[in-house]
């Protein structure tokens, strides 16, 4: 049921019985132990058997074998943070785990996590908690150490970030974890669990990005928040990144790439640069649009029209569209909604859209709703009729020339005609 060389510390244990009754289990084989030790006999045999499984009580790490390329942390690791939506569905977690990293030894390095807590009507449980304890392999005993780095914590409404900075002098691959310690409440008890395990790989020189771009959405609705991802070549490099918005009043950016809209709508312009040590630094830039999801449409007489939905990509959504004029009626289900073969009865007219988000935990949430208007261009539609009017006027016209010259002609043919007979 529990993975060998997994380590219970008796601070916590008695929180599980079953781990308590792990952890009396331990302490009888430690006093027989030293029993046998004493004794003098079967000392040798009993230390390679008992060294195998065995953790060290006083440092509270977990033994793990040292031919693991990237060793297990030594706790079950936290969930994904849920934010869910409008504070529907929101669980603690990590919502930023620390990523791998590349640096030139002599120069300091840098690991960041973060933690996110619920909030009930928007505003976090003052007597909730988070505190971080960052680890280092030693490779040397197979064991977690306490990091000897220093670390620095930032608590800004429901999240909470750790900072861990380190310099290693020689080159080497090295590996970290944060432990994570969560308390929800006055009543409640800590939970530690641990992020994920990243690397730290230490080369002789410094390797410069060439080329960068940003992946994300164009468009958010007002206080939702997405996360912005990059690619750079070399994939492998020792740059470091910093990310800006030149707009902090639409939308700000965190150090994680998570962008946050405001309230008001706008444009702003999420620039990540990639600080190089060798060369030039590298820019890339994405445009971002702040609205209300739905934005007006006009179209030429004629042409189809089509509303989409914006800013709700990647969330579990359920929309019902409506022509404003009959809210009664469904006239939609999806995210877009087309108007075919627009006229002028079309102009100005109004459609409403809403849309409701289900976590994934399954709650769903309130209905919230967002209207646009068409607009039908009729300058071409009456540019038509009248070159239609006058198409028509003038083949009346060149009928009438052609009825008048062969009324002559026919005259001329009977008088020509009558002059012969006599």
């Amino acid at each position: 049921m529990f993975r060998k060389n997994t380590h219970f510390n008796p601070k916590i244990i008695k929180e599980n019985k079953e781990h308590y009754k792990l952890y009396k289990v331990g302490k009888f084989f430690q006093t027989a132990m030293l029993s046998v030790l004493v004794a003098g006999s079967l000392v040798g045999p009993l230390i390679q058997i008992a060294s195998a499984n065995t953790v060290s009580a006083s440092s509270g790490i977990s033994q793990l074998s040292s031919d693991s390329a990237a060793p297990a942390a030594d706790l079950e690791t936290w969930r994904a943070y849920d934010g869910g939506f409008a504070s529907f569905g929101m669980k603690a977690g990590v919502s930023n785990q620390p990523t791998d990293v590349t640096v030139k030894k002599g120069n300091a390095f840098s690991l960041s996590t973060q933690f996110g807590r619920p909030t009930t009507a928007f505003v976090v449980d003052p007597s909730s908690s988070v505190s971080f304890q960052w680890y280092k392999w030693n490779a040397s005993t197979s064991s977690w150490a306490k990091a000897s780095g220093s670390s620095s914590k930032k608590t800004s409404y429901n999240k909470s970030t750790s900072t861990y900075q380190e310099t290693i002098g020689q080159a080497e691959t090295d590996y970290y974890y944060c432990a994570v310690t969560y308390k929800a409440g006055l009543l409640s008890s800590s939970v530690t669990k641990a992020t994920n395990v990243v690397s730290v790989n230490v080369l002789e020189t410094d390797i410069d990005v060439t080329d960068l771009s940003i992946s994300g959405s164009d468009y958010m609705l007002p206080e939702l928040t997405q996360s912005l991802s990059y690619t750079s070549d070399p994939i492998v490099n020792t740059a470091t990144y910093t990310w800006s918005s030149s707009n902090t009043d639409v939308a700000d950016v965190d150090d994680f790439g998570n962008v946050t809209a405001k309230k008001i709508s706008g444009t702003t312009i999420i620039t990540l640069t990639a600080h190089n040590h060798l060369g030039a630094d590298v820019v890339a830039t994405k445009t971002i649009k702040v609205g209300s999801g739905l934005e007006d449409v006009t179209v030429n007489f004629g042409e189809d029209a089509t509303f989409k939905m914006q800013g709700l990509d990647g969330y579990n959504v359920e929309y019902r569209w409506y022509d404003s004029k009959d809210t009664s009626t469904i006239i939609g289900t999806g995210s877009s909604l087309t108007i075919p073969n627009t006229t002028t009865s079309d102009d100005k007219r109004k459609f409403i859209v809403q849309y409701r988000i289900t976590s994934s935990d399954g709650t769903v949430g309130d209905w919230s709703e967002s209207s646009a208007t068409l607009y039908v261009d009729t300058t071409i539609s009456e540019s038509e009729s009248q070159s239609l009017i006058a198409s028509e006027s003038t083949s009346t016209s060149e009928s009438t020339s052609i009825s008048i010259s062969e009324s002559a002609s026919t005259s001329t043919s009977e008088s020509i005609s009558t002059s012969e007979s006599e």
